[in-house]
């Protein structure tokens, strides 16, 4: 389905249903395989090639509950680079929860929100 509009789905006993709060006209793809390789193609003939991540995303990521300070995670760093034990990227994600909810991730979208404006 080609849409921006915000689309409910149905399928009950009386039928299957596609309801959109903006459009009076749909455009829609039907992309037939059998093999998920050709639903692919299909796909990517529609959609274009899609990008490859950036190289540092396929390495190792160093995630834990927190760290307690900057000095903390430099020293965690510090040690990866001091034992050479690659690292391509450190989460530091503590800050970003307000008050209690941490693990809430409606907070995140809030935060992004507030931060993006």
């Amino acid at each position: 389905m080609d849409s921006y509009s915000m689309m409910t789905f149905r399928d009950d006993a009386y039928g299957s249903y596609l309801r959109t709060e903006v459009e009076d006209e749909l455009d829609y793809y039907f992309i037939h395989g059998p093999e998920m390789d050709e639903i692919v193609h299909g796909i990517r003939q529609l959609t274009g090639k899609a990008p490859m991540l950036p190289k540092w995303s396929f390495g190792y990521v160093q995630s834990k509950e927190r760290y307690t300070s900057q000095e903390e995670l430099i020293a965690v760093v510090r040690e990866y680079r001091e034992r050479g034990l690659p690292l391509d990227c450190i989460v530091l994600d503590w800050k970003s929860w307000k008050g209690e909810l941490w693990g809430q991730k409606s907070s995140i979208l809030n935060a992004f929100r507030i931060r993006k404006t």
